[in-house]
């Protein structure tokens, strides 16, 4: 799975993008190998938010937290 960080008014650094690619790694099983996840992290007054797309051929899930 390719996986795609975006970083909106906030660096998230190197130690943070291992920790959410070993996770994001654990949702292969699930999905064929053209899947793509893409990482939004973002700071917004105050508030970190972190949003989580992956998308394959027949499925899009998007999670925020």
């Amino acid at each position: 799975m390719k996986i795609e960080f975006v970083e909106r008014n906030y660096d998230i650094g190197q130690s943070l993008k291992k920790i959410i690619t070993k996770k994001v790694d654990k949702l292969d099983r699930y999905f064929d190998d053209n899947a793509k996840a893409r990482v939004v992290c973002s700071l917004q007054n105050k508030t970190y938010k972190l949003e989580l797309t992956i998308k394959a051929k027949a499925k899009c899930l998007e999670p925020k937290l």
